[in-house]
């Protein structure tokens, strides 16, 4: 029987640019998710709405790819926001940014991602399989986290 295995990621990093720069380039959902590890594609479905699929994470002698529908929204200035949206998903994903200027030419910036992860495997191994998708994803986040810092100096 399947199981949901959720996850939380919070990470706080500053960047040398101004907070403009970097609202602008993280609120282009298109352009920041190409500084997103091991994803496959991001498709817009329709206005605001994104399909988010990556390729198969190894779960220890499993793989398991994401997939999740993602609606995408701002408020023009500091803050951008996602939440699950309606779609053929296996994840209902959700998660912000917040960027706060730090002077005049740095940002500080805060990420939280949540996902609640249908897992197609038997409840037995869900301990191993939590611990395993954890560890994963805080990698590629982490890496993320670099791929913007480099976009962003």
């Amino acid at each position: 029987m399947a199981f949901i295995v959720s996850t939380t990621v919070e990470r706080l990093f500053q960047v040398n640019c101004n907070a403009k720069k970097a609202f602008d380039f993280l609120s282009n959902a298109r352009e920041a998710m190409q500084a997103f590890p091991k994803l496959q594609q991001f498709t817009e479905t329709k206005e605001g709405v994104w399909l988010w699929e990556t390729e198969k994470l190894a779960l220890g002698n499993l793989s398991h790819a994401i997939r999740g529908h993602v609606q995408y929204k701002h408020n023009g200035e500091n803050h951008i926001a996602w939440s699950p949206a309606p779609g053929d998903s296996n994840a209902q994903l959700s998660g912000q940014w917040t960027i706060k200027a730090a002077g005049d030419n740095a940002c500080q910036i805060a990420l939280l991602s949540k996902g609640d992860y249908d897992i197609p495997l038997p409840a037995l191994i869900k301990r191993m399989i939590e611990t395993t998708l954890n560890t994963e994803l805080n990698g590629l986040f982490d890496g993320f986290i670099v791929g913007v810092q480099k976009k962003l100096g």
